[in-house]
């Protein structure tokens, strides 16, 4: 039976209300002493790591560049541990381990034994995380070994708890009994210490959850006595208010072991209150679990009919789930196609190359003395037609990659617009019942723009590979520059505005005119402001400016962004040149877009260039012939 189980992690502080984030804010303008900002980023940090994930990046990042500028040691480590922190919460695992870790060296040169614990679970939390529980126990137990040398019962009470988490997951993984029992052993005896000490720390919540965790041992155990005890304590100590999730999870699994004991009817009521939960706060795969055991318990107990309704509802969120997977799995896919196919031409280039080589050795041999050396020749020949036998089969191979690739393109092209359409549908219905809820009609403008973007990336992986742009017919029509950049800076300013970029468009005409296709010169305004969005850095501007000249009519956009290192411009206008570069707010860059643009103007007569420095920003040019 599939359970759902709570992993509590404890690595960073409790949220605290927006207006506390406001009157911080507030109070680092009136200071502007280097020490006191650092105790001010460090509340903000504290304040926003799970309100505001993205705000809480920027002030992390900014402690430690203020801490690296005063040569504080405490506080370059500390700016290093805020750092991981940040990346953890937001989700760049990989990263908030690197940070960690540099973290923990500084720590022990600091001699600051403690902090190296709480960095050593912090790390553990990430291998947690990733579903690396080995690695997870590990970085837990050096936590540990550190918080029982110090006597902190706090610390020595969460780490405890985490190491129960991960060694109930090792039982689960188990492949025989003798694994299974010893990692429920562990699980029980680390949750003892953890319950032990939340007890003494008179923290309620924590001991409920430490319930949760001795009720799933037993359950797996098929103690569904002891189990059942264990989650009814838990749910006498958790508050529904306070953590819906935890509460629901406990409902969910009395439910279950109700079902394991055959109490059918009174399981169903457990796993309905369960399921309403988990729809309330739009906990999806635990409600897919829990409606497939509410399913059970309906068939148990012989109400086919409830559990017919059941399994309509888990049918539905398993194809809405499903849909979302197989989204990222076409566009990994993609990804691969491409570099299996940039493979399969190197090597075919290499057996061309190597084949031509040996036909140039073989002629000359045959002028030099074709009587003495006939034999080689022959041998030669039949080498040749060896290699050709093997380009041949290369081809069919590559062949039917490129058979693979159309199938892939067209399941894209079905598959991935329709809920981005249907997105942008059921926005446009929800934005006439709005009125004048501000808030309301702003959240509606992103999830329109947000929709908007998914879109334009489908169809800029379409463009790239079905080669849309390259059509054989230009819709040429006349245009005005300066009203189209206009409008298509209109489709853009919400973006910016959430990372407090402001858009500058300058001109040196009212309206000019030009001939061309509308479809494509949006397409290279689009990608550019995008781009130029994507590499600023917040609260700075972009300026977009379009000019008529006797020669030519121009387009150019600055960015005040990371800037572009002088190697990798050459990488700007390939396919998938993906460059050092880094976007400022985590946004997703997969390197088409650029490459879509230098396509667009050799199609219109136009050219690029790109003015680049690194820290400062970056403009490029676009010219049309007049």
């Amino acid at each position: 039976m599939e359970k759902c189980l709570f992993f509590w992690v404890f690595i960073v502080f409790n949220g605290f209300s927006q207006s506390k984030i406001d009157s911080l804010q507030k109070e680092l303008k009136k200071n502007q002493h280097d020490t006191i900002q650092l105790k001010i980023y460090t509340e903000l940090i504290k304040t926003s790591i799970y309100a505001n994930p993205d705000l809480a990046k920027l002030y992390a990042a900014k402690f430690d560049s203020t801490a690296t500028l005063l040569k504080s040691e405490l506080d370059i480590a500390l700016g290093k541990n805020y750092l991981g922190m940040v990346n953890y919460a937001n989700n760049d695992i990989n990263l908030a381990i690197k940070y960690y870790l540099e973290a923990i060296k500084r720590f022990e040169k600091l001699n600051k034994t403690l902090r190296v614990g709480i960095a050593l679970n912090n790390i553990g939390a990430c291998y947690q995380y990733k579903g690396e529980s080995q690695q997870a126990i590990n970085y837990y137990k050096k936590a540990l070994q550190i918080f029982m040398t110090e006597k902190d019962n706090q610390w020595i009470a969460n780490v405890s708890h985490n190491l129960s988490n991960e060694y109930f997951k090792e039982a689960e993984k188990a492949t025989k009994t003798k694994q299974q029992i010893e990692a429920l052993n562990e699980a029980e005896r680390f949750e003892k210490i953890a319950r032990s000490k939340f007890e003494e720390l008179k923290d309620t919540y924590s001991v409920g959850l430490s319930f949760i965790n001795f009720g799933n041992i037993y359950f797996k155990r098929k103690d569904f006595v002891k189990a059942l005890d264990n989650y009814k304590k838990a749910e006498k100590l958790i508050d529904k208010s306070y953590d819906p999730i935890s509460y629901g999870i406990i409902i969910e699994n009395i439910g279950n072991t109700l079902i394991e004991q055959k109490k059918y009817q009174e399981a169903i009521p457990n796993l309905m209150r369960a399921s309403q939960i988990f729809r309330e706060t739009k906990a999806i795969p635990n409600l897919k679990s829990t409606l497939k055991n509410l399913k059970s318990a309906y068939e148990g107990a012989e109400n086919y009919k409830g559990a017919l309704a059941v399994q309509n509802e888990f049918i539905a969120i398993s194809d809405s789930l499903f849909s979302i997977e197989k989204d990222k799995i076409m566009l990994d896919a993609l990804k691969k196609y491409e570099s299996e196919k940039k493979d399969q031409e190197n090597r075919l280039l290499t057996q061309k190359l190597t084949q031509e080589k040996q036909q140039k050795t073989a002629y000359g041999i045959g002028l030099l003395s074709l009587i003495l050396f006939s034999g080689i020749i022959g041998y030669f020949l039949v080498k040749n037609r060896q290699k050709n036998q093997l380009i041949g089969n290369q081809n069919q191979k590559l062949s039917e990659l490129n058979k693979e690739k159309n199938y892939l393109i067209s399941m894209v092209s079905h598959d991935l617009n329709t809920p981005f359409l249907a997105i942008k549908t059921w926005n446009n219905i929800l934005k006439m019942t709005l009125g004048d809820n501000t808030k309301a009609i702003e959240a509606a403008q992103i999830i329109d723009t947000s929709a908007n973007q998914g879109i334009a990336l489908i169809r800029n992986i379409l463009d790239i590979e079905k080669r849309e742009i390259n059509r054989q017919e230009l819709q040429l029509n006349p245009l005005d520059l300066v009203h189209l950049t206009q409008e298509v800076i209109k489709e853009f300013l919400t973006l910016a505005a959430t990372k407090g970029i402001e858009v500058v468009f300058e001109s040196n005409q009212q309206k000019i005119s030009m001939l061309s296709d509308k479809y494509l010169v949006i397409r290279v305004l689009e990608n550019l402001l995008s781009n130029a969005i994507k590499y600023s850095y917040p609260h700075q501007k972009i300026r977009i400016r379009v000019d008529e000249f006797p020669q030519k009519i121009q387009l150019k956009v600055k960015d005040e962004g990371v800037g572009i290192a002088p190697q990798d411009i050459p990488k700007l206008f390939t396919k998938y040149g993906v460059t050092t570069s880094k976007p400022t707010d985590n946004e997703s860059s997969i390197g088409l877009g650029l490459n879509i643009v230098k396509r667009i103007l050799d199609e219109t007569g136009g050219e690029i260039q790109c003015q680049s420095e690194l820290g400062k920003g970056t403009e490029f040019t676009v010219n049309w012939k007049k």
